[in-house]
């Protein structure tokens, strides 16, 4: 039987029965904040004994708009030993943005858990922000009309050595698709003969159903009938439109206006602000191989901020980050750094830290 999943507000991880640390996040941690930054708060909370030693069990809470994360002691050390970036940054903000920090927060140096572990995974942030920068582009620069494809479209006629749209083909003959009957071929997966009934008594089934309907309709026909041709129906094809086009269109009620307007001003087709955060974890990456140590606070506020405002092609960027990634394999081959934590070690500063809060 799984254990029951415990429930906590953020409010209440933030009591300080429970909060171990509280930092401020994002871009005023980093030193990127502008005037219209928001605020985003990251923690640490241990969870009440109580439901801890029963089945309940609670890794994180976090707010509706997901600025405000707060991470229990196991889950975080768990992360954290995995070298998570999100979480490392916890440890690595500067006592500016340090809203709480209990003192058993001594039991988990930033040195405990750095490793060559950093590499894949700060990396991986970093080209997983090169990929959302580039789906922002396609959704950019390919919009979708409101109006979805129908099942139709994905019908063609075989002709001579290529294929017409069905709508076509049954415009220049004076056909309706109602008329006609489908078959479907033996050993050819997508490929129906087409049966052409004008009288209307033969009582073929048309084509679809419906515009919406995805499925083929198939119809009896005389033994003695001939296809008057062969039809390709695309359904794969018809599948990932609709789910590109459900994608687009959740995206465009879901976008941050602001980010959204900051790309279409400046004019590069992409979110300047996915990229911006790619160097600025090459950055921490490079500190990381070279130091064993990192701050998340940058020294290239003005450079970022650039990025950020879209002064560079998309292309120059996505070259210059490939650059920086080979030399951070190099780099990290080349470290002295652990190959991966002491998973023990950190395993028994968890216990210690939670029998001592809880005054055991």
């Amino acid at each position: 039987m799984d254990a029951p999943n415990a429930t906590m507000t953020v409010d209440e991880a933030r009591q300080s029965a429970n909060l171990f640390l509280e930092v401020v996040s994002g871009s005023r941690a980093y030193g990127l904040a502008t005037e219209t930054s928001d605020t985003d708060l990251k923690g640490v909370f241990v969870q009440p004994l109580k439901t801890w030693m029963g089945f309940e069990r609670l890794e994180q809470v976090n707010n509706a708009s997901n600025d405000e994360c707060y991470y229990e002691l196991g889950r975080f050390a768990s992360l954290a030993a995995r070298n998570n970036p999100t979480v490392l940054e916890m440890l690595a903000t500067p006592a500016d943005s340090v809203r709480y920090r209990h003192a058993l927060m001594d039991h988990f140096p930033l040195e405990l858990f750095l490793s060559k572990l950093s590499y894949d995974a700060f990396t991986g942030f970093a080209t997983s922000q090169i990929k959302r920068a580039q789906g922002l582009n396609k959704k950019i620069m390919q919009p979708m009309p409101e109006q979805r494809k129908t099942p139709l479209d994905f019908c063609f006629v075989l002709a001579d050595q290529g294929a017409v749209a069905v709508t076509a083909w049954l415009s220049q003959r004076g056909w309706r698709a109602t008329e006609c009957g489908l078959v479907a071929v033996p050993h050819a997966p997508e490929i129906y003969g087409i049966y052409h009934d004008a009288t209307g008594t033969l009582e073929y089934r048309g084509l679809f159903s419906g515009p919406e309907v995805a499925l083929i309709n198939l119809s009896s026909v005389p033994k003695a009938a001939q296809p008057v041709a062969w039809l390709s129906y695309h359904f794969s094809g018809y599948q990932t439109h609709c789910r590109q086009h459900q994608e687009y269109w959740q995206w465009v009620q879901e976008r941050n206006p602001e980010r959204y307007e900051s790309t279409r001003q400046h004019g590069q087709g992409y979110d300047a602000k996915n990229l911006m955060h790619t160097f600025r974890l090459l950055d921490i990456a490079r500190e990381i191989a070279l130091t064993g140590t990192f701050s998340v606070r940058t020294s290239r506020r003005e450079e970022l901020l650039k990025i950020k405002g879209g002064a560079y092609p998309y292309e120059a960027l996505v070259a210059q980050a490939n650059e920086r990634l080979a030399e951070l394999k190099e780099l990290f081959a080349q470290s002295p750094l652990p190959e991966q934590p002491d998973l023990r070690e950190i395993e028994q500063r968890v216990i210690r830290a939670r029998l001592a809060f809880y005054g055991l």
